[in-house]
């Protein structure tokens, strides 16, 4: 293989403080094969793991053209980027995978990425549009495959106000794969969902865990993400992370979170936002699935979000992981009344 793994670069530069041969000595490659040079690979040091595994890969790339695994060097830098918000650097990745390797394992995820990066590049819609309308085609026979390219494509439209043209995008993949066992329920999920975009969400007039009075209506003006989660609840637990992380950015700027809780247990509630950095109200009844605002809701599977504009009116429903800062980063800078 000529050159050195993308993995021995990144444990290298992380072990490093700087770019030296000398200091990535335990993956140079034997004496009759010259090691690269690292000058191009960034020092480590004021980078997180993330962008310092980023910047080890491409620096590998960049000194490697002709490496055996540098199909996985591109996949994973495509990956990375799109997680530290190089969103241009990205789609490059992804370009140059779809180059060189057209027919790899990772060439349909890859062309998904494309339409990602386009989506999160200003002025870019309609070409993230043609690239996850691109990514559906090349999709084939694989349902998986299919279903996420639809679904962001329409998550895309529903951001561009063109409600309809999601609904075209979920009706081909269910004519596609009428057969496929459990598709219908997605698809009749997505389009209740984006039947809620535009609306007024149903009135919370609650009291809070904590004792206070709960009013939705008087949260218009800010930016509020209602949010049926429970402690119980693992994939709740696991977004928690990104909902704290955009409550931090994004609260002195007008953003605002309403907890409802699932639980039934008072004392594990309680314990759990002790030991959590949640500090917006929740509501909790104890009545689990029967809880009211749930009820009122209809909520019938979790973590389910609703994301309001200054408006208060639903603008997503079931936004995650990095997608809801950005969307809330967007309404926040529009002002009320803006929204169509």
């Amino acid at each position: 293989m000529n050159g050195w793994s993308p993995r021995v670069w990144i444990l290298g530069l992380l072990a490093a403080s700087t770019t030296t041969v000398p200091a990535l000595a335990q993956g140079k490659p034997p004496a009759t094969k010259p090691a690269p040079a690292v000058a191009a690979a960034p020092a480590a040091a004021g980078l997180s793991l993330k962008e310092a595994k980023y910047a080890a890969i491409v620096a590998w790339l960049g000194t490697n053209p002709k490496a055996a695994d540098r199909a996985e060097g591109l996949g994973e830098a495509a990956d990375l980027a799109a997680e530290i918000g190089k969103w241009g650097e990205a789609k490059g990745h992804a370009e140059a995978y779809g180059k060189e390797f057209a027919d790899g394992e990772r060439s349909g995820e890859m062309k998904l990425m494309i339409g990602k990066a386009l989506a999160n590049l200003p002025g870019r819609a309609a070409d993230a549009k043609k690239a996850f309308a691109d990514a559906f085609e090349a999709a084939g026979d694989d349902v998986n495959a299919a279903v996420a390219a639809t679904s962001e494509l329409a998550e895309l439209l529903v951001g561009m106000d063109d409600k309809d043209g999601a609904e075209q995008a979920l009706h081909t993949l269910s004519e596609r794969f009428a057969q496929v066992r459990g598709l219908k329920e997605f698809v009749q999920q997505k389009r209740a969902e984006i039947a809620e975009i535009g609306v007024e969400p149903k009135p919370i007039d609650v009291t809070a865990f904590d004792g206070k009075p709960l009013k939705l209506s008087a949260l218009k003006g800010k930016v509020v993400l209602i949010d049926f989660w429970a402690t119980w609840c693992g994939p709740c637990i696991a977004e928690l992370p990104n909902v704290i992380a955009a409550y931090k950015k994004y609260h002195g700027q007008g953003f605002e979170i309403v907890g409802i809780s699932l639980d039934q247990d008072e004392q594990k509630l309680k314990d759990f936002l002790a030991s959590h950095d949640m500090p917006w109200p929740q509501f909790f009844d104890g009545k689990g699935w029967q809880n009211e605002v749930g009820q009122l809701y209809g909520v019938q599977s979790i973590p389910k979000t609703y994301l309001l504009d200054r408006d208060g009116k639903v603008r997503r429903v079931g936004l995650r992981g990095e997608a809801l800062g950005r969307e809330v980063q967007k309404l926040l800078a529009q002002k009320a009344g803006a929204a169509k």
